[in-house]
């Protein structure tokens, strides 16, 4: 039983799909390390066919956008862990993809471009405040939809009556 579970969390680790992001250092062994935690809106991996994907559907945006930017430290030496959050809106100068430093903008304003979001968004945090990314993960729609589902689901209490017609929420 015990052989089956760790095959089974191989499967599903080597199953994660991983690009390499340029301007991503690894810290060296033993070292503490930061990550770069980026949580996408983009639901270009939708399954047409699959109930949820006219509901979820983006009507006529496209591209992705950063939601959510958080980078952890995880100590080495205490065995601690530190998180920052940095507000998507932050207005700061922006990095280019040439290690140059560009117009002020919105620091998601850094991903949100054909290519090279990944490494511009690294570059314009480690240029800004000043905090080397070891890592990066990156988790878009259906991807958060996916860890949800793993968990059984998020229970939400609502106090009051809700609506929103665009999404079809009706509580």
């Amino acid at each position: 039983l015990l052989l089956a579970a760790l095959a089974w969390g191989f499967y599903r680790y080597a199953s994660i799909s991983s690009v390499d992001v340029p301007g991503v250092t690894p810290a060296a062994t033993g070292q503490s390390a930061n990550w770069l935690l980026v949580g996408t809106d983009t639901r270009d991996e939708l399954n047409p066919d699959a109930a949820d994907a006219e509901r979820f559907a983006q009507q006529g945006v496209v591209g992705k956008r950063a939601d959510t930017i958080m980078v952890v430290r995880v100590n080495q030496a205490t065995g601690g862990i530190d998180m920052l959050s940095i507000p998507r809106d932050l207005w700061v100068p922006l990095v280019q993809l040439d290690g140059s430093v560009g117009n002020n903008g919105r620091i998601n304003g850094s991903f949100n471009v054909e290519s090279g979001g990944q490494q511009r968004l690294v570059g314009t945090i480690e240029q800004n405040l000043g905090i080397e990314i070891n890592h990066y993960v990156e988790v878009n729609f259906v991807g958060f939809q996916e860890l949800v589902n793993a968990i059984g689901g998020v229970e939400i209490c609502v106090d009051a009556p809700t609506r929103d017609r665009a999404s079809g929420l009706n509580i």
